[in-house]
């Protein structure tokens, strides 16, 4: 979850055999939230946000708000998001209120599916993600040693979403075999924070364009020899998925647009990962980018205290800033 900067382009693409899966977890509708441990905590890459529990979040209207869109299939998505209606000190320690999610369960490798209906806006000082963690958890206390693994996360009013991996030092990927751009190779390289990343070419692959085009689904494959993620608009999911096939076969989803394969022993860099979702203002990531794009310059010294400054004067700026889960599928 860092700053990557443009490192190479695609190169010739190898393969990874398909294996054959079964639907190990189906997380929807009403329990879905039991999967998760609601996380009631500061933010460790010191974001200006207050994660609550679930029950503030609940009384704060910030899980399945009425009003909640319809998702295309007809029935409720899973709605939760950050606070947006209270003005706040920009110099208080704790910030907007939010949620991040953790999932109770752990995996070690399988294929991950998250379709959605609606993720936060690229709105300024917003950083939303969903990824995964490795040592079940945070696990700051050993990041990245077993892993972190970036499906989907952008910020401040960036358009595009960027896919990434953190390790150890020693794990390089090709960039081959993806439709996406690879921007940096090395996952290990400072010690994990600049890891390796790719963007997406596919249009409305993140926040407003995403969410105006009818969401879609992004999809994450982790074997031994590779972690491949696929972005499907909802017009392109592949049958298997809109049908349901409780064993999907990934041969048929078409080139990944990001392939993490390369010089890496995946089992060595990744093992034991929780599933996470957050919604982050500022912090380490958008802070100190946060006047690079078309978000006001409230502070001409500081970007990082300009982004905490609009976060907390503005909570009308965040009322798209919540994720619609239609499923999140896991595949063994």
């Amino acid at each position: 979850q860092h700053l990557l900067s443009t490192f190479a382009l695609l190169l010739a693409s190898p393969t990874v055999s398909a294996l054959s899966y079964t639907l190990q977890t189906s997380l929807q509708g009403p329990a879905f939230f039991d999967a998760f441990a609601f996380q009631n905590t500061w933010d460790p890459t010191f974001g200006y946000v207050h994660y609550v529990d679930r029950p503030t979040a609940e009384s704060f209207g910030m899980l399945n708000p009425v009003g909640a869109n319809t998702i295309t299939t007809g029935g409720a998505p899973v709605v939760f998001g950050a606070e947006h209606t209270r003005v706040l000190d920009p110099a208080a320690n704790l910030g907007r209120p939010s949620v991040k999610l953790v999932s109770k369960e752990t995996w070690t490798r399988g294929l991950f599916v998250l379709d959605l209906e609606h993720m936060p806006a690229n709105v300024c000082g917003s950083w939303p993600a969903f990824w995964m963690l490795g040592s079940g958890g945070d696990g700051q206390g050993v990041w990245p040693k077993f892993g972190e693994i970036d499906i989907i996360e952008y910020i401040n009013d960036s358009g595009d979403n960027l896919m990434a991996l953190h390790t150890a030092p020693g794990c390089t990927v090709a960039g081959a075999g993806q439709t996406g751009t690879l921007l940096t190779n090395d996952c290990g390289k400072d010690g994990g924070f600049a890891a390796c990343g790719v963007a997406p070419t596919q249009a409305n692959n993140s926040g407003a364009s995403f969410n105006a085009n009818g969401g879609g689904v992004y999809a994450m494959e982790w074997t031994s020899a590779a972690i491949q993620i696929w972005f499907f608009p909802r017009q392109n999911i592949p049958s298997s998925l809109v049908n349901g096939d409780p064993s999907p076969d990934t041969s048929t989803f078409g080139v990944p647009s990001a392939n993490f394969q390369g010089s890496c022993d995946i089992d060595t860099y990744f093992s034991n990962a929780s599933m996470i979702f957050d919604i982050d203002f500022c912090g380490s990531y958008a802070g100190p980018l946060f006047n690079h794009g078309g978000c006001p310059v409230l502070d001409p010294t500081n970007e990082w205290t300009s982004c905490n400054k609009f976060v907390a004067a503005n909570p009308q700026a965040y009322v798209e800033s919540y994720w619609a889960v239609n499923y999140l599928n896991v595949y063994q």
